[in-house]
């Protein structure tokens, strides 16, 4: 099962839960609106995941600014290894 988490006007709430990573992904992908400008994908200890899931945003979003960043180790202490997620801006 993987939980989808979201992080909104300083609010930490349970978006979706899903099984498998593709179903988790596609919503994630639906998530994003858009007019977003800016897009953020970050990962602890996944870096391959958070290419594959760039390459994805890239074709969904192809005006969207999008970078790839690695979460610290306070994060990932509560997250875990291959953890992975997507911010943005509109």
């Amino acid at each position: 099962m993987i939980r989808i988490i979201s992080f909104k006007d300083g609010e930490l709430g349970l978006l979706e839960k899903t099984r498998g990573k593709n179903k988790a992904v596609k919503k994630i992908i639906e998530t994003i609106p858009s007019d977003v400008k800016r897009i953020g994908v970050c990962h602890i200890l996944n870096y391959d995941e958070a290419v594959s899931l760039k390459e994805k945003l890239i074709k969904e979003f192809p005006k969207a600014l999008i970078t790839i960043d690695e979460l610290g180790p306070i994060v990932g202490a509560h997250l875990g290894p291959e953890t992975i997620g997507v911010c943005y801006s509109c």
